[in-house]
């Protein structure tokens, strides 16, 4: 589970809102890159 939701991931449902599908969540570009900078995501 990945913590770090923002309003624009909590609002993403799917990749053509622009959202990456990680775990069976769906995060923001932004969130996506803070993860893999602190290493909890893994590409």
């Amino acid at each position: 589970m990945i913590n770090r939701k923002c309003s624009r991931c909590k609002e993403i449902t799917g990749t053509i809102h622009g959202g990456k599908k990680i775990n069976e969540e769906f995060l923001c570009e932004d969130c996506l890159q803070k993860g893999i900078a602190s290493g909890e995501i893994e590409l």
